[in-house]
């Protein structure tokens, strides 16, 4: 689509759905839920509020020893000759009471609240006494000066809590306020860069949002709390929850503990990255709007809005989102205010509230690693925790740059940002940053999950500076405090810790999913992954150019898939600058790759390359719209690669990804196998456009590998028939005489009209460009002969799971047990290579051991249908019974 018209119409199309949210604030107190309170109700309650009160439809009676007030914000009805209050004993009595505090609560996204829709923002503002409201005002104005203004950010200044109660259940939930202000972009055509945001008319600015889930009415009770003690409460009012009409849900970890769910089905994202706005179409290139010295300007997140807008026009509905001071974070010029910064604020709300309406998921992160890094390795100067001067460079001469204000106002070391980690101050008032960013955007789940920090690993970087050049920054230098062996790594884990158990544990929010993420897997004494308030764990995965680098990726998912039980997502996930060098193949092969190594999800880098979208669009088609991919997802099964990179006089080197389901039942029964096919001599250095002296043609290459000058091409009836025997190949699936047959049709073909995306490019003009360079397939098989493919001992195919011992003694990490299916209903199958191990023990989650079963073999299988449904942990051990291995296990 054409970059103007995107945006023209991405503009049409919010003016839509803006104009549409546009409703007239409405006084929460209109008694629009009237339902009469059962006297049941009354007598558990001795205190009971609500917004209106009716007294009718049965019998109330109190007397006696009975003292109990019943208080309504908007009016009590009682219906003649069913209510009665009588014959009390001295002290006690029936107290009915109308608030005579009606401070002004208004709603702004709702005028009839007897039909809220669940998981859809519920959004309300209170009016504050004016004192408090002056005192507000004044700080946001001039800051903390005298002492007399109230900081509307920090919860021991002012805290304002609404309590939502669900009537049928007596569920509670706890929402904090947050200060808004509204605005509007101000765009100046002749002049982009200069484009701002000025203050709209706002009332209320103390707001609360909430997206209940249960249908039926809730209670909600309002109480600020200052930092003198003084506190407000409101009158109650009521709402009414009706059923969502759009299928939203929460994202959620699957039973299995390996993929995504959301409303009991498959959550798969096929993601890219578009990290924060920026503007392609600036003579200076992407980094105008983003890593720019001044906060960027207005107009490029009406270009980001564009940017979206495009990735759903081809398919895609999952992208991450990630808070860059330069355009889009709350917070770095002053810790704790966030005044300054309320228009990324509202930005931000815009674009949760377009994801929304295109129904599309954000990967929410929480904070980027530039501003802990002195000074950031990429050349991010003016928003890192230095604040060096750089005069090397004439445009920067004298210039001081700014840095992250935790720095100075915690009195930390230019030479230490790691030590944001682990200063009390500074987490003490991050938290604040925390809370605000769940009590504004915490209600959507469109926000699939929070991503706590970015490269965590390259947190406390520090670099030195050679030289700076129209290029860019240069250096000669890079040490990260994460890998020279310091306590470093124990740190960061318990910041980790901290943060996650703040946002669930202290604030309380559970609906949304907590990710870390890290550049590299973690080292030493980190166990961040391991944090039970951690639901997901990932890092970023760059091809760097190599072949056959797949079965690495499945490797390392396997092993960290079985040591944490966690789903495992690629945060950032590309090729590096062979994408530059090849039209797309690296990017499009990757991303077909990615899908089936054994991750959760991905999302792509790379965000300049819009002709490459389309590719994200047809693998989230291909997941989604076969459910059969779904089912297995959610099941039980393993990831398997093969390639034949080593062959390498063969024409067409091929590689594959697939995940297989483990057969239920006898060894006869049928399982189904879902991936990709894909020609690894279709790549950077068969499709440059570069000389053979460039970097695409000269950087180092695999020994042995194919290149443009002796890479042999041939015809796609050539290519496809050498497809459909290597899959029915012996070799590949090793079976030791188990037969596998397939359905009696062609294994390229198990997609009817596949598209052929990327043609093999070729040197010679001669040479057919017909070659296809992907081809997805899902296939369902059946099982032959005598033995089962699981868990045999001889079974010696080239998958990720070839090599455990050896592979896992190479990374540092013991070879710990395989328990498969895991959720299992009748039997699994133990597998463990360690002589040493003599018994199993099954435990309870108690830890109490249920039974024991003698190791017999490298690999067994247990009978389990005669526990009940559960957790279990199972134990291998030694002769002399000392645990070595334990690995978690569920039985469905």
């Amino acid at each position: 689509m054409n970059y103007i018209n995107t945006l023209l119409t991405t503009l049409s199309l919010l003016l839509l759905w803006q104009a549409n949210a546009q409703v007239t604030p409405t006084s929460v107190y209109q008694c629009f839920v009237n339902d009469p309170v059962p006297a049941q109700t009354i007598d558990m309650n001795d205190d009971y509020k609500a917004g209106c009160v009716l007294f009718e439809g049965e019998v109330y009676d109190y007397q006696l020893n009975e003292n109990k007030t019943v208080t309504a914000s908007q009016k009590i009805d009682v219906e003649p000759n069913k209510f009665s209050a009588h014959d009390f004993t001295p002290g006690n009595g029936m107290t009915l009471v109308l608030c005579n505090d009606l401070k002004d609560v208004l709603s702004f996204t709702h005028e009839d609240l007897s039909n809220v829709e669940a998981l859809k923002k519920f959004e309300f503002g209170i009016e504050l006494p004016a004192n408090v409201e002056a005192r507000i005002q004044d700080f946001i104005l001039n800051g903390d000066t005298t002492g007399n203004q109230i900081n509307p950010y920090l919860e021991w200044q002012l805290n304002a809590e609404a309590t939502f109660i669900h009537r049928a259940t007596e569920f509670e939930k706890v929402i904090d306020g947050f200060y808004f202000q509204d605005y509007k972009r101000q765009i100046i055509q002749s002049n982009l860069p200069l484009s701002k945001w000025f203050p709209d008319s706002t009332t209320h600015h103390m707001r609360f949002r909430y997206a209940p889930e249960k249908l039926g009415v809730w209670d909600v009770h309002i109480n600020v709390i200052l930092e003198d003690g003084s506190s407000y409460s409101f009158c109650p009012f009521i709402i009414n929850v009706t059923p969502n009409s759009e299928d939203d849900g929460f994202v959620k970890v699957a039973a299995n503990q390996r993929v995504l769910e959301r409303n009991d089905e498959l959550f798969f994202p096929v993601g890219q990255n578009l990290p924060w706005p920026f503007d392609e179409t600036s003579a200076s290139g992407p980094s105008n709007g983003a890593y720019q010295d001044e906060p960027s300007g207005s107009y490029t997140h009406q270009l980001m809005e564009a940017q979206i807008l495009e990735l759903k026009d081809v398919g895609v509905d999952y992208f991450r989102l990630i808070l860059n001071p330069a355009s889009l974070d709350i917070e770095f010029e002053e810790v704790g205010n966030y005044t300054d910064r309320l228009n990324y604020a509202w930005e931000i709300d815009h674009i949760i509230e377009q994801a929304e309406e295109l129904d599309m998921y954000i990967h929410f992160n929480m904070l980027l690693h530039y501003q802990l890094e002195s000074p950031n390795a990429g050349g991010r100067l003016a928003w890192d925790w230095s604040d060096s001067t750089v005069a090397a460079f004439p445009a920067w001469d004298s210039l001081t740059l700014s840095h992250y204000a935790y720095k100075s106002t915690f009195g930390l070391s230019n030479m230490a940002p790691e030590a944001f980690f682990s200063d009390e101050g500074c987490k003490k008032y991050y938290k604040q940053r925390l809370r605000y960013l769940v009590s504004r955007y915490g209600y959507t789940p469109h926000i699939a999950m929070f991503e706590l920090l970015s490269e965590a690993s390259n947190a406390g970087r520090l670099s030195k500076i050679a030289y700076i050049d129209s290029t860019g920054v240069h250096y000669n230098d890079s040490i990260s405090p994460y890998n020279v062996g310091s306590s470093f790594p124990l740190e960061l884990a318990w910041w980790h810790d901290e943060m996650a158990k703040y946002i669930k544990n202290e604030l309380g929010h559970t609906e949304h999913l907590i990710s870390a993420n890290y550049a590299q897997k973690p080292i030493g004494q980190d166990y961040t992954y391991a944090v039970p308030e951690i639901d997901v764990i990932s890092w970023n995965q760059y091809n760097h150019g190599r072949l056959a680098i797949y079965q690495d990726y499945g490797h390392l998912i396997d092993s960290f898939s079985t040591h944490y039980n966690k789903p495992i997502f690629f945060s950032e996930s590309g090729p590096l600058h062979e994408a530059d060098c090849d039209s797309g193949v690296s990017y499009r092969k990757q991303v077909w790759m990615n899908a089936f190594t054994g991750i959760a999800g991905f999302n792509m880098w790379k965000h300049k390359i819009h002709s490459n979208y389309a590719y994200l669009g047809n693998v989230n088609a291909f997941i989604k719209n076969n459910s059969d991919i779904g089912d297995l997802f959610l099941g039980s099964w393993e990831a398997q690669y093969y390639n034949d990179v080593g062959n390498v006089g063969e024409a067409f080197q091929k590689e594959v990804n697939l995940i297989r389901g483990f057969p239920q039942g006898p060894i006869t029964s049928e399982f189904t196998s879902v991936g990709v096919i894909s020609n690894m001599t279709d790549n950077r250095y068969t499709n440059n456009t570069g000389s053979l002296s460039s970097y695409c043609y000269t950087e180092p290459t695999n020994t042995g590998h194919i290149n443009k000058e002796n890479l042999l091409f041939q015809d796609q009836a050539v290519f496809t028939n050498h497809l459909g025997s290597f899959v029915h190949d012996d070799e590949f699936f090793n079976t030791n005489g188990v037969s596998i047959e397939y359905d009696n049709s062609p294994f390229f073909n198990a997609v009817p009209g596949w598209p052929m995306e990327h043609p093999l490019s070729c040197v010679e003009s001669s040479c057919a460009e017909t070659v296809t360079a992907e081809i997805p397939f899902i296939q369902h098989a059946s099982l032959g002969g005598n033995k089962s493919m699981i868990g045999d001992e001889s079974f010696d195919w080239n998958r990720v799971v070839q090599s455990d011992l050896q592979r896992e003694e190479a990374e540092g990490m013991e070879y710990s047990m395989r328990i498969f299916p895991n959720p299992a209903q009748d039997v699994i199958n133990i597998t463990c290579l360690d002589a040493n191990i003599t018994q199993f023990h099954v435990c309870d989650a108690k830890g109490r051991v249920i039974y024991s079963i003698n190791r017999e073999s490298t690999s067994q299988t247990v009978e389990v249908s005669n526990l009940a449904s559960g957790i279990f942990v199972i134990l291998g051990v030694d002769k002399s019974n000392t645990i070595m291995y334990q690995q978690r296990w569920v039985k469905q």
